[in-house]
């Protein structure tokens, strides 16, 4: 079985050579009557984008999901979405910057006078 194929890279990891890792994972969720989800590329992205508009967090993919996780086990009636969860993103964006610049706006590209700026400014508040 090759890496599992997400722009999460931090957490593709198909435990190849160390199999137990993830077995003692699965044996820690149970033990714990805790929850494992999946989230797909498309939510991780999501989750990028709502945590740079809404936290001023630039997050790596692996860091995002952390995100969108909540959301799916809310979508499920695993939580409530009342529950207090605690997301701790340790992975900043520099260190897979290749995701949100494809995903993300694209900076808009302006000359160097103060009215444009000035435009640019107004069009970026009403977003």
């Amino acid at each position: 079985m090759g890496a599992p194929k997400t722009i999460a890279s931090g957490i593709a990891d198909p435990l190849q050579g160390y199999p137990e890792d993830g077995t003692m994972t699965l044996a820690t969720i149970k033990k714990s009557k805790g929850y494992a989800v999946s989230c797909s590329d498309e939510e991780i992205l999501e989750s990028i984008l709502e945590l740079a508009k809404n936290e001023s967090v630039f997050a790596e993919p692996a860091g995002s999901i952390l995100i969108a996780g909540p959301k799916t086990l809310t979508n499920e009636g695993k939580i409530d979405k009342n529950d207090v969860v605690i997301c701790v993103i340790t992975g900043h964006g520099l260190k897979e910057p290749t995701a949100a610049l494809e995903y993300c706006m694209k900076p808009p590209l302006i000359q160097p006078t103060s009215e444009d700026l000035k435009r640019i400014i107004n069009v970026l508040a009403r977003k």
